[in-house]
């Protein structure tokens, strides 16, 4: 499973304590309750060297990934309400944020699936655009893309 969580965090002199995750789930093996808790704490960092550190590809794939199902989402809640240049607005969003990142096996698999959607939609196929746009979005934040 995959998680994504996005932080604006302001800048800060001295280290603290920026939020707390808590995941609890079934133990498959003795049958009980498992609890985690971690808290998320920072190094202070200038600017400079903020803006030094390394992108992490997978974690920038996996957001993007999960963006653009956002999008697919959005796009058929506009055409839901007959609102076509919104929904044209999500899909060219979608195609602009997978173009910002280094093309990779998932992301160009992601291309083909919204290029196919782009045609549903310039066909005007709305039926098979909403099924497809609804499908292609759930499978990818449930990880089954």
């Amino acid at each position: 499973m995959d998680v994504v969580v996005r932080l604006t965090v302001p800048a800060m002199r001295t280290p603290a304590e920026l939020c707390r995750f808590r995941l609890a789930w079934q133990s498959a093996k003795e049958g009980s309750r498992v609890e985690l808790v971690c808290a998320l704490e920072l190094p202070v960092l200038r600017k400079a060297a903020w803006e030094a550190l390394p992108v992490q590809r997978e974690v920038q794939e996996r957001s993007v990934l999960l963006l653009i199902a956002r999008f697919k989402r959005e796009a058929t809640r506009c055409r839901a309400i007959r609102d076509r240049e919104g929904a044209l607005r999500w899909l060219q969003e979608a195609r602009r944020v997978l173009s910002s990142i280094p093309q990779t096996t998932e992301t160009a698999r992601e291309s083909e699936a919204l290029s196919l959607l782009e045609r549903h939609f310039a066909e005007e196929s709305w039926e098979k655009f909403d099924k497809m746009a609804k499908f292609q979005a759930h499978q990818q934040r449930h990880g089954k893309a």
